[in-house]
């Protein structure tokens, strides 16, 4: 039977070093604000 691995994030699983996580959740959040951003300004 195979083992299942559970992560806090979608980042944790993709990160070697917590500092990677926190930099693609950053990375991840700054994008979504500039869309919002865009968006709104056509």
């Amino acid at each position: 039977m195979n083992e299942t691995n559970t992560f806090n994030s979608v980042w944790d699983a993709i990160a070697d070093t917590p500092e990677q996580t926190a930099n693609l959740q950053a990375r991840a959040e700054l994008i979504q604000k500039i869309t919002i951003i865009i968006k709104a300004n056509d």
